[in-house]
C-alpha cells in the first residue's frame, strides 16, 4: 500500500510519517546553500531510528512543539549588501573603474560612506527541519496547490497525468519523490522565458508593450508568521483544513514567532555595535517558502483580475507584468 500522508492529531503520529519527512528534509537541505547543514543530519543518522523514535516520543507526549525551545537552535548573520552614500565632499565625477583592487577600494572609502547590511537565518537542529517537512507533507501542500501557474518560484514537486489533458486536473503532491521543491533553476528559467515570449508576440503584431518588474524589498523580514494560521488567508485561499491541521498550523505559527522575538533581540547587537536586523519570516525552513507564497495569493489575484496584463509572472518577491496598450490600462 503507498503512503498517504494525513494529520489527524500528534497521538495518531508514526514512524513512517517521520521517515518520510526526514527523507523530505535531509534532500531538501541538501539543495539549500543558505547555511550548511550536511554534518548535522550525517551525525543524526548515525543513530536514525532512535532519533526519530525519540522524536515522536516527544512529540506526542508534549502534544507537540511548540514548547520545545531547543527546537529554536541558534541565530547566524549573513551578509546581504554594501550599502553607498555618496560623501558630500567627493570629487568622484561619473563612473570610475580601477584594474587594481587596492585602488578600487581606497576611491570607494574616500567617496562614499559605507553601511554593510545583514540578514538573520535560522541554524536549526535535524527535528526541526523534519517538522517542517512534516508540515508541507501534511499540510502546507494543501495552500501551494491553491496557487495560481502564475507563481513560479518555491513550487512543490507535483505528480503530472500526461493520459489527462484538462488543465484543471488535480496534480497531487510528490510524496515519494525526494526533496520537496522542484530545482530552481527550471522555474526561474521559465518565468523570464515566459515574459520574453509575451513581449515578443505582441511586438510581432506591432503592438506596444508596457513591462513592469517589481520587487519586494525586504519581503521576508516584514512577514508575520502568526498570518498563516488566520482565517482571513484561509478564506482568501478557499481552503478548509481540519481542527487537527489548524492545531498543527497554530503551533507551527506560534514557533516561528519564537524564532522572530529571538532573532530581533539577536540583530539588535552587531560586533558589539547597536544595530536593527528584524526578523520576520525565518529564511531557514522550507515551510517559509510556502508560507510566504501563499501570503502572496491575494495580490496575485487582484493583478490578475483588475490589472488583466497579457502576461504576470511571479518569482517568490519579484514580479513582472507586461501590458499591450490595446486596453484601456495604462501604468
Amino acid at each position: 500500500m503507498s503512503y498517504r500522508a494525513a494529520f489527524n492529531g500528534w497521538n495518531n503520529l508514526t514512524i513512517e510519517d517521520l521517515l518520510v519527512a526526514y527523507r523530505k528534509a535531509k534532500a531538501d537541505c541538501f539543495f539549500e546553500n543558505t547555511f550548511p547543514t550536511a554534518i548535522k543530519f550525517a551525525e543524526y543518522e548515525q543513530d536514525l531510528l532512535a532519533n526519530l523514535n525519540d522524536l515522536l516520543s516527544r512529540l506526542k507526549s508534549n502534544s507537540g512543539f511548540e514548547s520545545d525551545e531547543e527546537l529554536l537552535g541558534d541565530f547566524r548573520l549573513l551578509p546581504k549588501k554594501l550599502s553607498t552614500d555618496r560623501k558630500a565632499d567627493s570629487t568622484e565625477n561619473g563612473h570610475v573603474h580601477f584594474s587594481k583592487p587596492e585602488r578600487a577600494v581606497e576611491s570607494l572609502f574616500k567617496n562614499y560612506d559605507i553601511t554593510p547590511e545583514f540578514r538573520i537565518v535560522g541554524d536549526f537542529p535535524v527535528d526541526a527541519h523534519i517538522i517542517s517537512a512534516l508540515w508541507i507533507n501534511m499540510i502546507g501542500h494543501q495552500f501551494d496547490a491553491k496557487l495560481d501557474d502564475s507563481c513560479y518560484g518555491a513550487r512543490l514537486k507535483r505528480i503530472r497525468n500526461d493520459e489527462l489533458f484538462a488543465e484543471d486536473d488535480d496534480k497531487p503532491f510528490h510524496i515519494s519523490s525526494i526533496g520537496s521543491f522542484v530545482p530552481y533553476f527550471q522555474p526561474y528559467q521559465k518565468w523570464r522565458s515566459d515574459g520574453l515570449k509575451a513581449i515578443r508576440y505582441e511586438l510581432e503584431k506591432d503592438r506596444d508593450v508596457i513591462a513592469v518588474s517589481l520587487d519586494l524589498k525586504s519581503y521576508y523580514h516584514f512577514i508575520d508568521p502568526m498570518a498563516i494560521s488566520g482565517t482571513a488567508l484561509l478564506e482568501a485561499l478557499d481552503l478548509e483544513l481540519t481542527d487537527e491541521e489548524k492545531a498543527f498550523t497554530e503551533q507551527l505559527a506560534s514557533f516561528l514567532c519564537a524564532w522572530a522575538k529571538g532573532a530581533e533581540k539577536f540583530g539588535q547587537s552587531v560586533g558589539g555595535k547597536k544595530a536593527k536586523i528584524s526578523g520576520g519570516l525565518v529564511i531557514g525552513l522550507t515551510c517559509s517558502r510556502i508560507i510566504s507564497n501563499a501570503l502572496l495569493y491575494r495580490w496575485d489575484k487582484l493583478v490578475l483580475e483588475k490589472l488583466a496584463p497579457i502576461h504576470y509572472g511571479r518569482y517568490v518577491d519579484d514580479t513582472k507584468k507586461y501590458k499591450s496598450k490595446r486596453t484601456s490600462f495604462i501604468m
